[in-house]
């Protein structure tokens, strides 16, 4: 990137040194003896942040409130501190190093606000990310050069960002890298632009989570219920959340102001009964059917369409279900659409429960050696939803 603003990504980790000898001690014995640390050179490296802030203060009364707590709790010097309210990010600036690491190594977070229980967390470095969703029933989706190229024209950046389909399945909807907090605060200021003739929303800072294998019956609407209802809103407001569901393949993403702690705090979304586990991706998932039970499914598995991109497949009757490792590899198979092995000519869609005939039996197949492994390790998202297929 050509911008070296001081609100970039930083890529620095926090430092791997061992903790002080006197760790035993208080922990304002402690920051007292990091006051008198040396400072580094690079003031880049001497930048923590939070991304929790609550929302319900003031920009400058919130800037006051976290440096006086940090200052007189901590007994830490803060150099200089940035709130980006929409965005709900904070910057500190720092004195030194060791203040740093101790921050984000051994406080962690601390309470806010006594009266509100609010805490705030340190945390040594932020993605500088924007969702860029563009109208879906236009008669062709804009491409990622074209995202980039008017989103630099709209936000007057130096350069074109690098952009990105989140997934095939959501073609219209895209993630942009930017390279400064002041680049997303003025996208977050007016986040709507054109791309051609195509409205597009830029939703900067955002969580983006998956569902997979909804009910057959979801739709946008019950989908934006179903997330109101689970963070105790009546409605979504359209400024801090967007859904959409894709009915072939029953999957929906969520994409949620990371200010909402509610959701954040959410490991699955709860809809029709069901709890459905959230993911960070989608699984590239497709159907090679009919495949009679006697085929030699290596014939399909090794053929140049398949070959050294296969994560995991299971044969389920006269369907042959394949994960790929890649969404360009998922959307070439999903484009050609077909496959002929000798004189059997085969069809290839994409993976749904539509056509998963088998999709609530348990096995090694669908669930021990597959979908189990693609959830988070929390049993509270199976055993309490009496509906999970492991149950029947």
């Amino acid at each position: 990137m050509a911008d070296n603003s001081v609100e970039s990504k930083t890529a620095t980790k926090a430092s791997n040194e061992s903790k002080p000898s006197s760790s035993r001690r208080s922990r304002t014995q402690t920051s007292q003896n990091l006051a008198s640390s040396v400072a580094p050179t690079s003031d880049q490296d001497l930048r923590v942040y939070i991304t929790d802030i609550p929302t319900n203060f003031p920009e400058d009364g919130l800037e006051v409130l976290i440096k006086t707590r940090i200052e007189a709790t901590l007994r830490l010097k803060v150099h200089d501190i940035k709130c980006y309210l929409k965005l709900g990010i904070d910057v500190i600036q720092l004195m030194n190093e060791e203040h740093k690491s101790y921050l984000v190594s051994t406080v962690e977070s601390v309470v806010l606000d006594p009266k509100t229980n609010t805490n705030i967390t340190f945390v040594n470095e932020v993605e500088l990310d924007s969702y860029i969703v563009v109208d879906r029933y236009v008669s062709k989706i804009p491409s990622t050069d074209d995202v980039s190229w008017h989103y630099m024209q709209s936000f007057k950046t130096c350069e074109p960002r690098p952009c990105e389909s989140i997934s095939i399945q959501f073609p219209n909807i895209f993630r942009i890298s930017s390279s400064t907090l002041e680049e997303l605060a003025k996208v977050a200021n007016a986040p709507d632009f054109k791309i051609n003739t195509v409205f597009a929303v830029a939703y900067p800072c955002v969580d983006c989570s998956f569902f997979e294998d909804l009910p057959q019956d979801t739709n946008d609407d019950k989908l934006s219920s179903a997330v109101a209802a689970q963070i105790e809103e009546t409605k979504l407001a359209p400024t801090s959340f967007y859904v959409q569901y894709n009915k072939e393949t029953d999957n929906a993403v969520v994409l949620a102001t990371k200010s909402n702690k509610k959701w954040m705090k959410q490991n699955f979304l709860t809809i029709e009964g069901q709890h459905i586990p959230k993911k960070i991706k989608l699984a590239y998932r497709i159907v090679v059917s009919p495949v009679p039970p006697d085929f030699d499914v290596d014939l399909i598995l090794n053929h140049k369409l398949f070959a050294y991109r296969i994560v995991r497949h299971s044969h389920i009757k006269d369907r042959l279900i394949i994960e790929l490792d890649d969404m360009k590899k998922y959307k070439k198979c999903v484009d050609i659409g077909a496959l002929r092995i000798g004189k059997v000519a085969m069809n290839i869609t994409p993976h749904s429960i539509a056509n998963d005939p088998d999709a609530s039996e348990i096995d090694a197949d669908n669930w021990y050696e597959t979908k189990m492994h693609e959830i988070k390790p929390d049993t509270v998202t199976i055993m309490s939803d009496h509906q999970h297929p492991i149950f029947r």
